[in-house]
C-alpha cells in the first residue's frame, strides 16, 4: 500500500513538471502602420496599432520614415511615442516639400523590434513666400532704409531676400536697383543707396524660394534735395589782366540753380563770399565765365560754383598764372606811362564783348571827354618801326636813334603816303613788328585786337546818346582825343571829337568811328591819319 502511494506521488510530480515546460516563449510584437494624414509641405501624421506584445512588455514604439523603402530604427528620422500596447499617434516633421516618403510603425520588446506594414505619402508643393515691406526711414538726398518681414517660407528655403526700388511702380528683381540681405525667414533691414535727390521712388521687399519670388506691399517715398553737382572748366585765354573759365553743372540737386559762376582768389578754396566772382545766369548745363581785373604775373585759384535752395557747392579747384604784361608785346613795345598793371576790362552789356577800360597808351580811365591823361596814343602813318608813339604835345619831332619808346618827346618821322596801314598790312615798308591777328598787324597786346566796324557800331548802340556826351557816358568812357592830321601831323579837335580806328580795311579810306557833338559816324578815313585805339578781347 505504501508502495502504491509513493508511485502516485511521483507521477503527480512528473505530471506537474511537464505542464511548466509546455508554456510558449515570448516573440516580437505584432503591429500595423496607420496611414499618413494631415500632410503638408514639411509635416505629416501617422502612427501604429500594436495587436500583440509577443508575450513581453513593449518598451519603445513609434514610426520611422525615409525616402527609401523599408526604413529601420537605425535611422534618425523616427519618433519615440511611449510604451505599451494599443494604438499611438506620431507626428512627422522636417520633411522636404514635393517628396515621396516611406513610413513604418515599430514596436520593441525584450525579444526585439518588429515593424508594421509600409505606407507611403508625398509632401505638398512649395508655395511662394509670404512677406511684407517695412516702413521707409532715414531718408536723405541719396539714401534711405527699409526692409521686409518674411512671415512664411512657403515650404521652401528662402535663398535670397532684400528690397527693390524704382522711379516706376511695381519694381522687380530684374532691376539692378536692389539689395541682397541674406536668407531665411523673419525680419531684416535693407539700406538703399545711390539715389537721386528730390526724386520719388517705389519700394517692395522680396523673398525667393524654389517656387519663385514674391513681393511685399509697395511703399513710396521722396529723397531730399541736395547741393548741385558741377565741375570747373579749364582755364583759357589767360592774359595779364583776364582769363576765361566756367563750369558744367550736371545736377541741380533737385532744386533750381539760382546762381552760378566762378570765384577766384590768390588763396586756395575761394568762396562766393568774395567779391572776385562772376554771375553767369541760372540753371544746369555748361556756362562760360570771364575773369576780369586780374593782376599780371600772379597765381590765382579758381572754382566754379552753383547755388540752389540747399546751399552753394563748388567744382574742382584750378590754378593759373596771369601773363607778365611785358610778354604781351613780343616787339618790346611799352606804354608811355608805364602803368600797364592798372589796366582793367569792361563788358559791353549789349554784346557781352570785353574791352580795355582805356585807350591804348592812356594812363587812366577817362573822367571827362577832355581828360588828356585818358587820350592815349594816336596811331598814324610815318611813325617809327617800333610801331609806337607817345603823344605829349601837338608838336612833332623827327625820330632819332637815341629816342626810345616811352620818352617824353612825341615820336614821329616824316609823313608819307605809302599804304603800310598798321591794321592790315603784314609786310609794311617800315618793318612794324606787331603780332598778326587774323592775318593783319595788330597794335594791341596779345589776346586783344582792333575792333571790327560792326563791333564799334554795336558799342555805339549802347550809348545813352550818339554824340560826345554819350561816348563818355558809355561803358567804355571814350574820351575826345581828337585826330592827328595826315597832312601836317598836328593834333586837332582834342576835347571836341574822338576818332577811333577799326580793323575794317578799304584801300584808301579805312573804316573808323567819328564821335562829335552832333552825332557818330562810321566812315572811311585817310590811312595816314592818326586815330585813337581801344582794344577788344579776342
Amino acid at each position: 500500500m505504501k508502495k502504491l502511494f509513493y508511485l502516485l506521488a511521483l507521477a503527480t510530480i512528473i505530471s506537474c513538471s511537464g505542464d511548466e515546460d509546455s508554456t510558449p516563449p515570448p516573440t516580437v510584437p505584432e503591429l500595423s502602420t496607420v496611414a499618413a494624414s494631415n500632410i503638408t509641405q514639411t509635416t505629416a501624421q501617422s502612427g501604429g496599432a500594436i495587436t500583440s506584445n509577443g508575450g513581453a512588455e513593449i518598451s519603445s514604439r513609434g514610426i520611422v520614415w525615409s525616402t527609401q523603402q523599408n526604413p529601420t530604427i537605425s535611422l534618425t528620422t523616427k519618433t519615440t511615442d511611449g510604451s505599451g500596447d494599443g494604438t499611438f499617434t506620431s507626428s512627422i516633421t522636417n520633411l522636404t516639400p514635393e517628396t515621396t516618403y516611406f513610413v513604418r510603425a515599430y514596436a520593441t520588446n525584450s525579444v526585439g523590434t518588429a515593424y508594421g506594414n509600409e505606407v507611403s505619402f508625398s509632401t505638398g508643393d512649395i508655395l511662394l513666400p509670404e512677406i511684407t515691406t517695412n516702413e521707409i526711414t532715414d531718408i536723405t538726398s541719396s539714401t534711405a532704409t527699409s526692409g521686409g518681414n518674411i512671415l512664411s517660407n512657403g515650404g521652401g528655403e528662402i535663398t535670397e531676400r532684400g528690397v527693390v526700388w524704382s522711379t516706376e511702380q511695381n519694381p522687380t528683381i530684374n532691376l539692378d536697383t536692389k539689395t541682397v540681405d541674406g536668407s531665411g525667414i523673419g525680419d531684416y533691414t535693407s539700406n538703399m543707396s545711390n539715389l537721386l535727390p528730390a526724386t520719388s521712388y517705389y519700394v517692395r521687399a522680396y523673398a525667393t524660394n524654389s517656387a519663385g519670388t514674391s513681393y511685399g506691399n509697395e511703399m513710396s517715398f521722396s529723397t531730399l534735395p541736395a547741393l548741385p553737382t558741377l565741375t570747373t572748366e579749364n582755364m583759357t585765354n589767360i592774359l595779364d589782366m583776364s582769363a576765361e573759365s566756367g563750369g558744367s553743372i550736371t545736377s541741380d540737386g533737385g532744386a533750381e540753380v539760382t546762381s552760378r559762376g566762378v570765384v577766384w582768389s590768390t588763396a586756395q578754396n575761394p568762396t562766393v563770399e568774395l567779391e572776385t566772382k562772376t554771375e553767369d545766369g541760372t540753371g544746369i548745363g555748361t556756362f562760360e565765365s570771364n575773369l576780369l581785373n586780374l593782376t599780371s604775373n600772379t597765381l590765382y585759384y579758381v572754382r566754379a560754383y552753383a547755388t540752389n535752395s540747399i546751399g552753394t557747392s563748388y567744382g574742382n579747384e584750378l590754378t593759373f598764372t596771369t601773363t607778365d604784361y611785358a610778354s604781351l608785346y613780343p616787339d618790346g613795345t611799352v606804354f608811355c606811362n608805364n602803368n600797364v598793371t592798372a589796366v582793367v576790362e569792361v563788358i559791353n552789356p549789349n554784346t557781352g564783348k570785353i574791352w580795355m577800360d582805356r585807350n591804348l597808351g592812356a594812363s587812366q580811365v577817362a573822367t571827362s571827354s577832355t581828360d588828356e591823361l585818358a587820350y592815349g596814343d594816336l596811331y598814324q602813318w610815318g611813325r617809327g618801326p617800333d610801331g609806337h608813339q607817345c603823344r605829349n604835345s601837338n608838336t612833332t619831332t623827327t625820330i632819332s636813334s637815341s629816342t626810345q619808346p616811352g620818352d617824353d618827346n612825341f615820336i614821329i618821322i616824316t609823313l608819307n603816303n605809302t599804304t603800310n596801314y598798321y591794321a592790315w598790312n603784314s609786310t609794311n615798308e617800315n618793318g612794324n613788328l606787331w603780332q598778326e591777328v587774323n592775318g593783319v598787324n595788330n597794335p594791341c597786346p596779345i589776346g586783344y585786337r582792333l575792333p571790327t566796324e560792326t563791333e564799334l557800331n554795336s558799342e555805339r548802340l549802347s550809348w545813352e546818346s550818339n554824340n560826345t556826351a554819350g561816348a563818355i557816358a558809355s561803358p567804355l568812357k571814350l574820351p575826345m582825343a581828337g585826330v592827328r592830321s595826315e597832312t601836317d601831323g598836328l593834333v586837332v579837335q582834342n576835347g571836341n571829337a574822338g576818332l577811333y580806328w577799326s580793323s575794317t580795311y578799304e584801300p584808301t579810306n579805312s573804316k573808323g568811328i567819328w564821335i562829335y557833338n552832333s552825332g557818330v559816324l562810321i566812315q572811311g578815313f585817310g590811312i595816314s591819319s592818326g586815330f585813337s585805339v581801344r582794344c577788344i578781347k579776342n
